[in-house]
């Protein structure tokens, strides 16, 4: 029968792969994760969905959404969801050829709040790690452009004097793109964790199991 072809080989048959996942994140893997799908399961539709800081357990127990990247803070672990940690990025700044830092400096947080910058995110400053941070100090941010997502931000830092912060495999996924984009390391090392998460039941399936392992693997070699 048909279920059992799809559970023998599940790369052979459609099916739409549903995965939420923030900006930063879909720069540096979901290139990688489409390369995969059109090399061992072409009939695959990869869908990107903007992820919200809140619980996705609900959209992932009723098989609205397949797998959830999550940075920082992931959904609470209840008996029907697991939860991995796939990496640890630092959060780095990059500018384009405008930009006002000196090479090769670091930077520190008071430093930072003196620059204008972009911020790419879809959900609030109070909800980011560095703003949480930065704000125990009694510094914040000024936010020149705020947008929900990266598409813009490579082409806003090459024409402006504008700096972004964002995770390191961001930051490396954008400058390769362009030389005249670099790097600049805080001061203070930040980290941001991104963790997968899924259903135990999404795991126990043939497909299940084979993407959430394709993956974490992309994510550890990234």
């Amino acid at each position: 029968s048909a279920h059992t072809d799809l559970e023998c080989n599940p790369q052979s048959q459609a099916r739409d792969l549903r995965i939420a996942m923030p900006g930063a994140v879909e720069l540096s893997l979901a290139p990688l994760i489409t390369k995969k799908l059109r090399a061992a399961a072409p009939a695959w539709t990869l869908e990107i969905l903007p992820f919200e800081r809140r619980s996705y357990e609900k959209d992932l127990i009723a098989g609205e959404v397949d797998l959830v990247l999550s940075i920082g803070g992931h959904t609470p672990p209840i008996e029907a969801l697991n939860s991995r940690t796939l990496w640890h990025d630092e959060l780095v700044v990059v500018q384009g050829p405008n930009g006002p830092l000196e090479r090769e400096k670091a930077i520190g947080l008071e430093a930072l709040a003196t620059l204008d910058q972009i911020y790419a995110h879809a959900w609030p400053m109070s909800h980011h790690y560095l703003d949480t941070v930065m704000a125990r100090r009694g510094l914040h941010r000024r936010i020149a452009f705020k947008t929900t997502s990266y598409a813009a931000v490579a082409a806003t830092l090459l024409e402006t004097d504008l700096v972004c912060v964002m995770p390191e495999h961001a930051a490396q996924a954008i400058t390769g793109l362009d030389g005249e984009l670099k790097i600049f390391s805080l001061q203070q090392r930040l980290e941001a964790t991104l963790s997968l998460e899924y259903t135990r039941s999404f795991e126990m399936t043939v497909a299940g199991a084979w993407i959430i392992s394709i993956v974490a693997e992309l994510a550890l070699h990234r």
